[in-house]
């Protein structure tokens, strides 16, 4: 199982006293903590190849909003996306609605609670946690699916279909196959 205690979160929230309060409160909590202070710096860490897992946005920021973020965001299709929770002052349920349709996992409304806001992480540390569980057990189930599970090798399926893709393209080929019957037995 995957150990999310010391969790990144990158916070993105232009307002500095905002967000040094809230960097210091998920500090506090055992997060490790990364922020921006616009939506253009929030895209720039979201889009690198190691970021983190959550993200705490703000809806009203300059450069991209909230909703853009999380719509470019969606928009790239990941395996294991960042889950986000909005915060905004934006508190109708229009507002709400909206803020989940652009993409956000779960919504806060400013001013929050911070107790309110813990629970919250702590979910998302619990999809986190299931969707990379799942991401590892489709992983198995694709390899035993292509592979002989006492030796390892490709199974016969999967080399017939390497050998029609091969053969598709007007490759030759030469192809040798053995088989050892019984080899269980020694």
């Amino acid at each position: 199982m995957n150990d999310l205690s010391n969790m990144r979160v990158l916070i993105a929230e232009d307002d500095f006293a905002s967000r040094i309060l809230l960097q210091a409160i998920l500090e506090k909590w055992g997060y490790e903590v990364v922020v921006a202070n616009d939506g253009a710096a929030a895209w720039r860490i979201l889009d690198a190849d190691n970021a983190p897992p959550i993200a705490v946005l703000d809806w009203m920021m300059p450069h991209l909003s909230g909703a853009d973020l999380c719509a470019a965001i969606r928009a790239r299709d990941q395996e294991l996306a960042p889950y986000v929770v909005m915060l905004s002052t934006k508190g109708e349920k229009s507002d709400l609605s909206a803020g989940l349709d652009a993409g956000a996992d779960d919504y806060l409304v400013k001013p929050f609670d911070f107790a309110e806001l813990d629970a919250r992480l702590r979910v998302a540390k619990r999809a986190i946690r299931r969707q990379r569980d799942l991401i590892a057990c489709r992983n198995a189930a694709q390899y035993q699916a292509l592979h002989d599970l006492s030796t390892g090798a490709l199974n016969r399926g999967a080399i017939l279909t390497r050998l029609s893709a091969v053969l598709s393209v007007g490759r030759s080929a030469t192809v040798g196959l053995l088989a050892i019957d019984e080899h269980k037995r020694l």
